[in-house]
């Protein structure tokens, strides 16, 4: 994958967001500094792999969200296309085409529609954030945690990484680092992350009465070419138990950039016999 280079001083977009940064500790305001890497960056797929365990049903999970946006853009070029599968079967996509914002239900034979661009030239000053709010409305299941991804890299004026796990009294961190360090993972300890001088792991988990119940972590790797930190891969695992049975999901996200879709991607046309549904809101305006 070719890993694009930052502009000269596009890091100093990290400051739109510093005020909010304070608050995060220093190892998520080293993630959030890897979401402002990536906001400099034009292409990019975000795959998700994982599997959902409910008693003895396995459910395979998988979501690919791809973007495409010039570098500081100001035209209505946003795209985006996220397709989401389970057991190997594709079953929804969420399109967004620079003005538009389809939501396609593959096995219902459905769409919904909602305009986030503007049919004159003039893009609309609530274009980005309408466009990514209908992404978040759209995506489904675990895909909306690449919806929230999405939207904290390239919305607003800067990153601006939000606490996946919130800090809390029963909220614990730690980050790995360093050659030969490991740590097995506090929900699924069949994982285990080991750093090296170039691979560090930020780690962040939650108990409920002594037992913990959801892990997440941020897999950071040292770029030769610009010394940054770059997010390479996200980790999570979520346990519930549900009368007598447990639940678990467990999924990793890896990030590659550069990455496009095949031709003809972020375009939808109705089929026929597809039904229109309502769509979400709020449509752009113009």
């Amino acid at each position: 994958m070719n890993v694009k280079k930052l502009i000269p001083g596009f890091l100093c977009l990290c400051l739109a967001s510093s005020v909010f940064a304070q608050a995060l500790t220093p190892s998520e305001q080293e993630v959030n500094i890897a979401f402002a890497t990536l906001r400099g960056i034009d292409k990019a797929l975000f795959r998700l792999q994982g599997n959902e365990y409910f008693g003895s049903t396995t459910t395979v999970l998988q979501s690919d969200l791809f973007w495409d946006r010039p570098l500081l853009s100001s035209a209505q070029d946003m795209k985006f296309e996220l397709l989401e599968a389970q057991n190997s079967t594709l079953f929804r996509r969420v399109v967004g085409d620079g003005r538009h914002a389809w939501g396609i239900d593959l096995a219902k034979s459905q769409y919904s529609v909602a305009r986030y661009g503007s049919y004159a030239a003039a893009k609309p000053a609530d274009y980005e954030s309408n466009g990514l709010q209908n992404l978040n409305v759209l995506a489904s299941g675990q895909s909306n945690f690449l919806a929230r991804l999405t939207r904290e890299i390239w919305g607003g004026v800067g990153s601006q990484y939000r606490s996946w796990i919130p800090a809390s009294s029963n909220r614990g961190e730690f980050t790995v680092q360093g050659v030969g360090a490991t740590l097995k993972d506090p929900v699924v300890p069949s994982r285990v992350y080991s750093s090296s001088l170039t691979k560090k792991f930020h780690v962040y988990w939650v108990a409920q009465s002594g037992v913990n119940t959801r892990s997440l972590t941020f897999e950071l790797d040292e770029n030769s070419g610009t010394g940054n930190w770059d997010l390479t891969a996200i980790y999570y695992s979520d346990y519930v138990k549900l009368g007598k049975i447990g639940r678990l999901t467990d999924w990793k996200t890896t990030v590659y950039t550069g990455v496009l879709p095949s031709p003809g991607n972020f375009v939808y046309t109705p089929i026929a016999g597809s039904r229109a549904v309502a769509g979400p809101r709020p449509n752009g305006g113009g």
